[in-house]
């Protein structure tokens, strides 16, 4: 049962010892929301002792793009999908590009899209699938669910662009509901400066991936190596020898050039280090 207009969230318990308060589980930030407050990611929010999805189908961005620009080149080549987005993430990278819509909460006033009517505009735009993308999808969670179990049901296929820092629970129901196209953002290695994304498990996102092959998905891993961040030869060896160990030399892995963006200024990638990384 709504309230107010808010969507039940599907993935949350009480916390033990602090009445009142919701612990989400759909990313593994695992947040412990006060009544009337918000997850990190703004999209979840505490009523009454219970968890409610707020940025439900209130989307900031919707087009049809190929599915070759996630990346997924090994994915439904030559397709087409309805890519959306909703407001927020669960991660506050310095460098974000899409930081207009990622460092900006839902609000009560935003209208909603129906996912009946998301899935009928993909038909209508002759879309072979539907991708979750530009922002972060973990804040659309509730959301995905729907859209993609519809999308299924009209013959549309289902992927994402995330961070892949999902609960496994969450993982696990995105791929019921058809969600097997997965771009998957390495953010970096534990060895970075814990300043830049504090109190992150760089590990969960490798987990993640492994689930979604052995369910049968199709994964591709993008690492985009900012300087002064994530660019020692150390982090790169790290997440190499992490894709390898659990994916393995068959699962794509992307190697992107930043260039500065929002609050992070240092000069781009030199092209010559991921030439470098790349052989």
């Amino acid at each position: 049962m709504s309230v107010g207009g808010l969507v039940p969230a599907r993935l949350w318990e009480p916390v033990e010892g602090k009445p009142g308060f919701a612990r989400c589980l759909v990313c593994e930030r695992r947040c412990p929301v006060a009544p009337g407050a918000r997850g990190a990611c703004g999209n979840y929010v505490n009523v009454g002792g219970r968890l409610y999805h707020l940025g439900y189908g209130r989307l900031s961005a919707v087009e049809s793009r190929p599915i070759e620009i996630k990346p997924l080149f090994h994915y439904w080549p030559n397709s087409t999908a309805l890519t959306f987005s909703g407001w927020g993430c669960n991660f506050y990278c310095p460098w974000c590009q899409n930081h207009a819509i990622s460092f900006r909460r839902p609000r009560p006033e935003d209208p909603v899209v129906p996912p009946e009517r998301l899935v009928e505009a993909a038909v209508r735009a002759g879309d072979e699938g539907l991708c979750a993308s530009f922002n972060e999808p973990a804040v659309l969670f509730d959301y995905l669910v729907d859209v993609f179990e519809l999308g299924g049901r009209r013959g549309l296929y289902g992927s994402i662009v995330t961070n892949g820092y999902f609960t496994l629970r969450a993982v696990d129901e995105l791929v019921s509901v058809g969600v097997d196209g997965w771009s998957v953002d390495v953010k970096g290695c534990p060895g970075m400066d814990r300043r830049v994304l504090p109190g992150i498990d760089h590990t969960v996102p490798f987990r993640n991936a492994r689930r979604v092959l052995d369910a049968g998905g199709h994964v591709e891993i993008v690492h985009l190596v900012v300087t002064g961040a994530n660019d020692s030869r150390e982090c790169f060896e790290w997440i190499l020898r992490m894709h390898l160990d659990k994916l393995g030399p068959s699962v794509p892995l992307h190697i992107n050039r930043y260039y500065p963006a929002h609050k992070w200024r240092e000069p781009p990638t030199p092209a010559g280090k991921l030439l470098e990384w790349a052989r």
